[in-house]
């Protein structure tokens, strides 16, 4: 017995009847969004008309095409116009929705979720897109270990299994799972891979494939042809460090009502910039059409925003999704036999406390973000309904800080003298314990001007207190290689956010591929990083929102406290557009149109192409 479905509803099936009848040729299943009727998400946005090109800028190269494996934003910006997923999340309320999947059923006991792919879907390559693609992606590329995916951590049971998946025919993909796991619809929205390109770099597939083939499968050498996916666009040209060139996906599965397939931009072109200067500039000189621009920025913006015809949208009130932290590596010098003194301070809890007792946030949010920003403690997004200052899910917002490590310069210097982390030479740094010098290499992506922002604020606040350390900016790739080899010192970054907590569980897990602060923790875990695997797996398994609340709530003020990640402040949502931008005015912290997750690339359009 089925307890509930999503299908399409007798409004949309009256919808398509009637564009049938005038003669517009939308396909039986596609999925259509009923841009500006009353009484759906999208009421208050235009139907808009097909042409012209899309500008925007990200900051730094990709670094592949390759959903699966990718772990930065500057490959991801790109990836996800490239590739969709079975399901989605709405741009407007960040609901889970229908993509290429146009319905799903799930069992009364929660542990078995029936999907059923639109018919006719295809590759942008032409080749049909069926059952055997979703049962790819997931068993052979996410839930394979040879294969490097940070998605695989967001699917692990609570008794520490997958879920199996597999084809019923060629339209319909069965989700199995041997007890309840509330997280499981949305993280069946994985970005779908072709198996008719890929099935020959993994050994599940291939025998003679090399282990790990697939990891470096979608490099940025890669033919453009080859790059194939199902999402809005498909890849054209890439120069390095100038720019990506996107163009419209002729099989693309979406249409407005009027009968137009999406996207309405033929092109999108994806400039890379070095730092938010340049793209304040290019924005100026019209060279880009929208804007995530930094607090710093909205001043002049404000001042020209009439005269050129253009608006900026803020949200003081409304916080982005995700994160900002601070991060010690834990394992510093244990490869090379090296800083045994340092590694043990890192490792002390205690430590971790006092430095984030010298987190200024107060004056992070003054200075750089000119008073439009939050205090997060946090791993979770003060949007999620499962955020731990709440009083309940998705209640009230009730406080800031409950873990409570506020700034207190005074509290750190005494913890850091308890922990005779003293001055013992007398050349004004604190040394470590045994009396050797200790100095902090603060770094981070150089370019990102409000993670520099942070990293010198916390940089003088801790030397106010007697500690070296120095700000270092490193270059995007760099960064992320030192940080994920565990050959950083201390590194301050972010994480882009979501609604369920769920999603951290790999961030958190000792050996979840994220955990880059502790990477000895997969064979040697703390206790604490057991507890919150623990937690992790007991929110997951609860379908009762209310009492996966109470869980989260534990494991948030648990995560805080281990200070593993010292988090920072949330920014509030701001954005700038042309006005000939049509339906940019829907930007909001879900989705925006030069958004991370391309989740509003289809919607807008050039109003002055409109006849």
């Amino acid at each position: 017995m089925k307890r509930r479905a999503l299908w399409a509803s007798v409004a949309v099936l009256a919808l398509l009847v009637g564009l049938a009848a005038r003669g517009a040729e939308i396909p039986a299943d596609a999925k259509v969004l009923s841009l500006g009727q009353v009484g759906t998400p999208w009421a208050d946005l235009k139907p808009g008309v097909r042409g012209g090109t899309f500008h925007m800028a990200s900051f730094g190269n990709p670094q592949k095409w390759n959903p699966i494996t990718a772990v930065e934003t500057g490959t991801t910006v790109i990836t996800n116009h490239l590739y969709h997923g079975l399901v989605t999340l709405n741009p407007r309320s960040a609901a889970v929705e229908p993509a290429l999947a146009k319905g799903w059923e799930v069992s009364d006991d929660g542990c078995v979720l029936t999907f059923h792919l639109r018919r006719d879907l295809r590759w942008s390559d032409g080749e049909p897109l069926t059952s055997a693609d979703v049962v790819f992606t997931f068993n052979d590329l996410i839930l394979n270990p040879d294969v490097l995916s940070t998605a695989r951590d967001s699917l692990v049971l609570p008794n520490g299994t997958f879920p199996r998946i597999e084809a019923i025919d060629d339209l319909t993909v069965r989700v199995t799972t041997p007890m309840p796991f509330r997280p499981l619809l949305l993280s069946m929205g994985k970005r779908l891979l072709p198996r008719h390109k890929w099935a020959h770099t993994v050994r599940t597939q291939n025998p003679d494939a090399e282990p790990g083939a697939f990891n470096t499968a979608l490099g940025l050498d890669t033919a453009p042809a080859d790059v194939v996916g199902s999402g809005p666009y498909v890849l054209r040209e890439f120069v390095a460090d100038q720019y990506v060139i996107l163009v419209r996906n002729p099989y693309y599965y979406v249409y407005d009502a009027q009968g137009t397939q999406l996207p309405y931009y033929d092109r999108r072109v994806i400039h890379i910039v070095a730092d938010a200067d340049l793209a304040l500039l290019q924005f100026l000189n019209r060279e880009l059409d929208a804007l995530d621009p930094r607090a710093s920025d909205l001043a002049v913006l404000a001042s020209r925003a009439t005269s050129e015809s253009f608006t900026v949208l803020v949200e003081p009130e409304v916080p982005m999704y995700g994160s900002a932290w601070l991060s010690f590596n834990q394992d510093i010098g244990l490869r090379e036999g090296r800083d045994e003194g340092k590694r043990a301070l890192y490792r002390d809890v205690r430590f971790r406390q006092a430095f984030a007792h010298l987190v200024d946030k107060g004056a992070m949010i003054e200075t750089i973000f000119h008073g439009l920003a939050v205090p997060q403690w946090s791993p979770v997004s003060l949007g999620s309904p499962f955020y731990g200052g709440r009083n309940g899910y998705g209640g009230e917002i009730t406080d800031t800080d409950p873990a409570g490590l506020m700034y207190d310069i005074v509290l750190a210097m005494r913890t850091l003298d308890d922990l005779g982390v003293v001055d013992r030479d007398g050349d004004g740094w604190r040394n470590l314990p045994d009396a050797s010098p200790l100095e902090i290499r603060l770094s981070t992506a150089a370019g990102l001007s409000e993670y520099e922002g942070e990293c010198l604020i916390i940089a003088d606040r801790a030397r106010l207190a007697g500690l070296d350390v120095r700000f270092e900016p490193l270059e995007t790739s760099l960064m992320l290689d030192r940080l994920f080899s565990g050959a950083f010192d201390a590194a301050v970054l972010g994480f882009t956010g979501g609604i369920d907590p769920n999603s951290l569980a790999g961030v958190y897990a000792p050996c979840g591929r994220l955990h880059f602060w502790h990477l000895s923790g997969c064979q040697e875990p703390t206790q604490t990083e057991s507890e919150l695997v623990s937690l992790f797996a007991r929110g997951a398994a609860t379908l009762d929102v209310s009492e996966a609340f109470g869980i989260y709530q534990t494991l948030q003020n648990l995560a805080a406290l281990d200070a593993g990640l010292i988090y920072t402040v949330y920014p509030a949502f701001r954005y700038a557009y042309y006005n000939y931008v049509g339906n940019a005015e829907m930007a909001n912290p879900n989705a925006h149109p030069t958004g991370e997750n391309g989740l509003a690339a289809d919607l807008v359009f050039d109003t002055r192409l409109v006849p």
